[in-house]
């Protein structure tokens, strides 16, 4: 692995697009008309030393593209030149799902719309971040789909749980390894993707040490409970964890 801190490598990817919308007040990982979002994400960005300020909306497409580009940065850097890590390739292009071309083809041609109809477009995913191994074929193994969500609403839960149930369906061969990458400080939003019925392996956090040390000082032993909890069943890691277990 290139990376011999990842770590701390990965914590700058948290420390680079987080933003305070309101300087002092408002973060912009935070949800505005949640008590607990807002004094979670406060106490995490004070503990990370956040200054900057900005008045980007992190739901907007901008943000999501720079977070999904920083964590394609942070995992070729840590993983090095045995993977390759790219964004929004089709899976289609890999083999897993090369089969996947023949659909597509069959149904453009099915001139009825009947295959459209029957079949959907919902097989043409293309993951955040992509991760295969260097020197692979033309067609290239799919080794990792990574979606990465600045923060976690209900349609992004269902989003997520809908590619990967989609990629396990399609496959033709092993399941690639399927994550989501996360700034949300509320546990209780992380655990509505984290649990479940394990479409994902884990889901990983940009800042976990600092989420739940920011935690320990608030009134919300419900939320610090949740965490423990993602945390020992091992559904919810930091993204420092991600390349080791990539690299296996």
């Amino acid at each position: 692995m290139a990376d011999s801190c990842p770590m701390r490598a990965s914590l700058q990817v948290a420390k680079k697009l987080l933003k305070w919308r309101t300087r002092g007040e408002l973060t912009n990982v935070a949800d505005g008309d949640s008590k607990a979002s807002r004094s979670i994400s406060k106490r995490l960005f004070e503990s990370l030393g956040v200054t900057a300020s900005g008045s980007a909306d992190p739901d907007g497409g901008e943000a999501g593209a720079k977070f999904e580009d920083a964590v394609r940065r942070f995992l070729a850097s840590a993983l090095g030149s045995d993977f390759d890590v790219g964004r929004g390739r089709d899976i289609s292009e890999f083999e897993q799902y090369a089969h996947l071309r023949r659909v597509e083809a069959m149904v453009r041609d099915d001139t009825s719309g009947l295959l459209l109809d029957a079949l959907g477009g919902d097989y043409r995913i293309k993951p955040d971040v992509v991760v295969s191994r260097s020197g692979d074929t033309d067609t290239p193994f799919l080794h990792a789909s990574v979606s990465c969500k600045w923060t976690i609403r209900s349609d992004r839960v269902q989003n997520i749980r809908h590619e990967a149930n989609m990629m396990i369906r399609h496959r033709r061969g092993r399941v690639p390894h399927i994550v989501a990458v996360t700034a949300e400080p509320l546990p209780s939003r992380l655990k509505s993707i984290a649990l479940g019925t394990g479409e994902l392996d884990c889901v990983y956090h940009v800042a976990l040490p600092e989420l739940a040390n920011a935690l320990d000082g608030l009134e919300l032993k419900d939320q610090r409970e949740e965490l423990s909890r993602l945390i020992a069943q091992r559904r919810l890691a930091d993204l420092g964890d991600l390349p080791s277990t990539l690299a296996r």
